[in-house]
């Protein structure tokens, strides 16, 4: 036999005594339990007992009677003669024993087949009620004697049970005896004691209507849950929805029978309406407050995730833009890298082949500095242009000092060699400013290698007040508006850098209608302004 657990073992005895275990399943346990160092024998006494106890009062004596002898009789000899608890035991075993006898003599069928059981049952039956002994006596017209004899064979046999109210003695069919009832085609009448006002006794609150709607009446739970005052009457149906809704601060409908409805700050009542086989309407009333508290709060979380997802959806959407503006606006500054990096490249390789021909020979003035002003242009792209701006961060861009007129003639300079333009500028004065340099100097870049790529002849930059202002010309497409000047000139992420660090990028017409003025603006720290430093 294999090894058990005393915790096992436990949990099999209570499977006895529930009533979950069959008699060869409980005869294996036992013998285990029995076996076990030290032995269970209290736990077994206790699964038994249960066991007897059950079968006694649910009067289940079927067929498996013997075989639960067997167990009780068997657990006594194993525990031993001389114990008091293997007595107790044979005493159950005894019950049992004498359970079935009382079957085997005095089957249900044998029972129900006698004279006058039947008419007791179908009185019973009909009365939907416990009778008094004398009411039954006199409606069935039967002699004490027989009608005792009667009745003690049918509560021997669970199908009524005997109640006394001082020396008056009244029956009732049992749930066994309204199924034997029914067995014999008897009609069986529901319990009519409290008929008239059943949902008074309900522990939950109930109203009932009839089929028309008029009140039938409803406990007190139900006013308590629903009357806003002291008067306790049930309207109809159609004028207590009303009140309720007109009641009502919110309304939420869950089903068409079931709703809910905000009744306070904080109370909330739930109502489930069903119709009953008789027509009649009930409605259940439940307070439910504390669940729609946590379902508030369940709603309020969602809706902080749902803004926070919303949120970073526009975030997401806003990096993408810009990093598609970004590449726009970059796209055409480096393939004016890449030009101007091979022209000086050839120049260099040029000079390399002049040198080893003549290694005496001295590269002109004027190709050195072609070559130097190249690789100054792609040295100020790459730092000024080609790192993104986070444009996103709201804590400001860092401030440090800038001298505008030499970082816009340098930017013109540069814009020049990329671009392939001739531009030309000029600066009104000569201040040093403190400003948010790096978007400043790459939203600049971008204003004048722009121009200068698409025929700008000329560029002017000032100080005016707190803000610098850049503007040039620039030739307009035929038949296009000036408000599309920003997008056909790819400034579109000139526009946003400037914009981000609070500055402006405007185009007007000029004079001439084939021609825009565009200026750039952006603020820079007038009280901080010294002269040139």
């Amino acid at each position: 036999m294999p090894t058990i657990s005393r915790k096992a073992l436990e949990s099999a005895l209570d499977e006895i005594a529930r009533g979950d275990a069959t008699p060869s399943e409980a005869a294996v346990t036992v013998r285990r339990a029995l076996a076990f160092e030290p032995p269970l024998i209290s736990r077994v006494y206790d699964a038994l007992r249960d066991v007897t106890w059950r079968t006694l009062t649910s009067r289940s004596f079927g067929d498996e009677l013997k075989d639960w002898f067997e167990v009780f009789r068997h657990a006594s000899a194993l525990i031993g003669e001389d114990s008091a608890v293997a007595e107790k035991i044979r005493a159950l075993a005894d019950l049992l024993s004498q359970s079935s006898r009382f079957v085997e003599f005095q089957p249900l069928d044998e029972v129900l087949g006698r004279k006058h059981s039947k008419s007791v049952l179908k009185a019973l039956a009909s009365a939907g009620k416990a009778l008094k002994k004398g009411a039954l006596k006199n409606l069935l017209g039967l002699a004490d004697a027989n009608l005792s004899r009667v009745t003690g064979a049918l509560q021997a046999s669970g199908l009524i049970e005997r109640s006394s109210s001082g020396k008056e003695a009244s029956f009732l069919l049992t749930e066994l005896g309204q199924k034997a009832a029914r067995k014999l085609d008897l009609v069986v009448e529901a319990n009519r004691a409290n008929a008239g006002t059943w949902w008074l006794e309900v522990p939950f609150p109930l109203a009932v209507w009839d089929t028309n709607g008029k009140p039938i009446g409803a406990n007190a739970a139900f006013f308590d849950f629903t009357t806003q005052n002291e008067q306790r009457s049930l309207a109809t149906l159609a004028d207590w929805r009303l009140e309720q809704a007109k009641s009502a601060r919110d309304e939420r409908k869950l089903s068409r029978n079931t709703w809910q409805i905000k009744v306070g700050d904080d109370k909330w009542l739930q109502f489930a309406e069903q119709v009953m086989s008789d027509g009649k309407y009930c409605v259940l009333a439940e307070d439910i407050s504390v669940n729609m508290a946590f379902v508030r709060d369940l709603e309020d979380k969602l809706r902080v995730a749902a803004d926070a997802q919303a949120q970073l959806q526009q975030d997401l959407a806003d990096s993408e833009r810009r990093l598609r503006a970004f590449r726009s606006g970059t796209f055409e500054i480096r393939e004016g890298l890449v030009k101007v990096a091979a022209a000086s490249n050839e120049r260099i390789r040029n000079w390399i082949t002049i040198s080893q021909q003549s290694p005496t020979s001295k590269m002109p003035t004027q190709e050195l500095h072609e070559v130097e002003r190249s690789l100054h242009a792609i040295q100020c792209a790459v730092r000024d242009v080609m790192e993104p701006v986070d444009t996103a961060k709201n804590e400001g861009p860092n401030l440090s000092w800038l001298d505008p007129g030499t970082t816009f003639k340098e930017m013109v300079d540069t814009a020049n060699v990329l671009g392939a333009g001739t531009m030309k500028c000029k600066f009104d004065n000569s201040q040093t400013v403190r400003g948010a340099v790096s978007p400043l100097r790459t939203a600049l870049y971008l204003f004048t290698f722009f121009g200068a790529k698409h025929g700008a002849q000329f560029a002017q930059a000032t100080i005016s007040g707190a803000k610098f202002i850049a503007t040039l010309k620039a030739m307009r497409p035929k038949g296009q508006h000036p408000q599309h000047t920003v997008s056909s000139l790819n400034l579109s992420y000139c526009k946003e850098v400037v914009e981000s660090i609070g500055g402006a990028l405007d185009v007007q017409a000029s004079e001439k209608d084939t021609e825009d003025l565009i200026k750039l603006s952006f603020p820079v720290d007038k009280t901080a302004a010294r002269a040139g430093t």
